[in-house]
């Protein structure tokens, strides 16, 4: 239905179809089937949403609802919406878009079904909540009381603030700070992923006329959490009053300087008290009379006393201070407590002074600056502490700048022991044994390790640079010989014989070496502990030669200390022992071959009495068969005989 202005215009004035009344606009935009609408040319409308949530009635500036649960402008410019939803009233604002396009709400007011208004919050928790938005970036979800965000940059500072969902669901206050993509609040509930802010929580009016400013519950008649700053008022040249039932305070100014007053009145009346004075010209505090600080109704003993006689010096725990000093401390039951830090705290102390003192909480040793260097007290002023506490292995009592675990502590009365990166390496026990990887070393130097590095190297040289010195039982690596050696009874020995024949002239074959053999004397002996040299000898039987006896056989092997003892090198003992192995095993091939000899001889004979034992055989069986043919002929020669005889 379209109604003109009665001119005969063609275009009507008042458009109206199955939802939607229009006013000055004939082509008014598609209105959803759940809503009623009167639209007010391009410039507003007033509808009502009998959709999923009846009784809404919105009254709008350049914005509508499409029925699908959208906002769009009527035309290119900005917009806003005042509703009533739920028993609450809501005003929103929009930014400018393009006509036709979604318009996104940003609420800025609301009044709740309480009556509790709120500015830059969905949830006001007192008459008037002021929470400005603090920061809205990303999109948040939430789980029991953790709120986990997406393309957020979340910081402490937000700690106290409130955050909202955009449906409107509160989170409560934000309690405690995880990361840039985690908090913890104060509501715990479930909510699906969606935009959010995080406002401050702002100023605050209760139920109860109190004013609160960072707070939602002030609990006095002005509460403050956080930092505050009031301007200057002028009233009788008082910069800042504050006054309670009892007396006042002022801060004032006077010309450039400020005085700290208290008065007795608690309207800034009767006697005022100038405690303190703040001077622009001397930049000093000057006090009235004596300060004095108490944490009881005492004044003789009082915490802080600060005379006000120029002068004087200051006292802690006495109002009486000594005249010689600038600070007196009395106590009977209390320390003095130095700056406690670390090493690397001490040394960014900023052009320190000679004589400051701090107590290092790496060493725990009191460090004093020399003018040039830290110390420790108790090092005569040197730069390096030698009175310490016993340490540990993971913190040293005697330490480096920057490197704290690593030095020297006590882990025991007369021990001694090095640590490096908070593990012991070396220590020292009362009776001088010295141990490497083991704590309780048996021996002067005890070395315990394992794995890869499980090993120990010895002084490496060429044979001219032997030591001048020598000394029995040194032991080193010849880098001209690649040998070990050792130095014992006045030489240098091998246990691994170098034999390379390149090395070697006038080499002679070894020769009657069973009659050098058979010269030895092989003895099982015992060693003489009455000789002090045999000390740490092994106390068991032994076997083996006597010196002096093998030096008139086989002098190459023998060798003579400074102190005129001989020793023997055994191994060279071997080459005589197979030279005279080879001439026994020449002999015994030689008997072998003899009664291999004899042997063939045996078995000749033997086939040649074989061969006659089978001709003696054979003329046994002829012989036998000879005596039968006889005995058949006699048969026949007796037959025959009679035969003769019958005729």
């Amino acid at each position: 239905l379209g109604i003109d202005n009665g001119t005969g215009n063609s275009t009507p004035t008042l458009t109206v179809n199955s939802n939607t009344v229009s006013l000055a606009n004939p082509s008014p935009p598609a209105i959803g089937s759940t809503e009623q609408t009167l639209l007010f040319g391009t410039a507003g409308a007033i509808y009502n949403w009998t959709g999923g949530n009846p009784g809404n009635m919105t009254f709008a500036s350049n914005v509508y609802d499409d029925g699908a649960g959208n906002r769009r402008y009527l035309s290119t410019a900005a917009a806003g919406t005042y509703y009533q939803q739920g028993g609450a009233h809501i005003w929103s604002n929009y930014v400018s878009g393009a006509a036709g396009t979604i318009a996104t709400a940003a609420e800025r007011m609301r009044i709740d079904a309480s009556g509790n208004v709120g500015i830059g919050t969905t949830a006001p928790s007192s008459p008037l909540s002021v929470t400005p938005v603090q920061y809205s970036t990303g999109t948040a979800s939430q789980s029991t009381t953790t709120v986990t965000g997406s393309g957020t940059t979340w910081t402490s500072a937000m700690v106290g603030s409130q955050l909202v969902f955009a449906n409107g669901v509160s989170a409560g206050t934000v309690t405690a700070f995880g990361s840039a993509t985690s908090l913890t609040v104060s509501t715990s509930q479930t909510v699906a992923s969606q935009a959010y802010s995080i406002a401050y929580t702002g100023l605050q009016i209760a139920s109860t006329g109190n004013v609160g400013i960072g707070t939602t519950v002030p609990r006095q008649n002005l509460q403050v959490i956080g930092n505050a700053e009031f301007g200057a008022a002028e009233n009788n040249a008082k910069a800042y009053r504050f006054r309670t039932s009892g007396g006042a305070l002022d801060f004032e100014g006077s010309g450039a300087d400020m005085y700290y007053s208290v008065w007795s009145g608690f309207n800034f009346s009767g006697t005022q008290y100038q405690h303190l004075q703040l001077s622009s010209t001397s930049n000093n505090a000057f006090a009235k009379s004596d300060w004095i600080f108490s944490s009881n109704t005492s004044t003789s003993s009082p915490t802080l006393f600060v005379p006000g006689t120029v002068g004087l010096g200051a006292g802690i725990g006495t109002n009486t201070p000594n005249a010689s000093a600038m600070l007196d401390i009395t106590s009977v039951a209390k320390g003095f407590l130095l700056p406690r830090m670390t090493a690397a705290q001490r040394d960014a102390v900023v052009s320190p002074a000679k004589g400051l003192q701090v107590y290092n909480t790496d060493t725990n040793v009191i460090n004093f600056y020399n003018g040039s260097a830290w110390g420790a007290v108790g090092s005569g002023g040197t730069a390096s502490g030698v009175l310490a506490s016993a340490g540990t292995a993971g913190a040293p009592s005697i330490s480096f700048s920057g490197d704290t675990n690593t030095g020297w502590y006590n882990p025991g009365a007369g021990i001694i022991a090095a640590s490096t990166a908070g593990s012991e390496r070396l220590r020292i026990d009362a009776t001088g044994n010295v141990g490497i990887g083991v704590t309780a070393p048996q021996a002067a130097l005890d070395i315990v390790s394992a794995g890869t590095s499980s090993a120990v190297i010895v002084p490496r040289d060429t044979t001219a640079n032997r030591p001048t010195t020598l000394v029995n039982g040194m032991i080193r690596y010849n880098t001209t010989t690649t040998l070990f050696e050792f130095y014992q009874n006045g030489a240098w020995v091998n246990y691994t014989t170098v034999s390379d024949g390149r090395l070697k002239t006038n080499v002679e074959p070894v020769t009657d070496g069973l009659k050098l053999v058979n010269k030895l004397n092989p003895v099982f002996y015992d060693w003489d502990r009455s000789n002090a040299k045999t000390a740490g000898f092994e106390d068991r039987h032994q076997v083996g030669f006597i010196a002096q006896e093998v030096e008139k056989v086989l002098p190459e092997v023998v060798n003579k200390g400074e102190d005129s003892y001989r020793s023997l090198e055994y191994g060279k003992i071997v080459s005589v022992v197979v030279a005279a192995v080879k001439e026994l095993y020449a002999k015994v091939m030689s008997h072998d071959e003899k009664i291999h000899a004899h042997d063939r001889e045996i078995a000749s004979v033997k086939a040649e009495n074989t061969i006659k034992d089978k001709e003696i055989d054979e003329l046994k069986v002829r012989a036998l068969k000879a005596e039968e043919e006889n005995a058949a002929m006699k048969v026949r020669l007796n037959k025959i005989e009679k035969m003769l005889e019958s005729k």
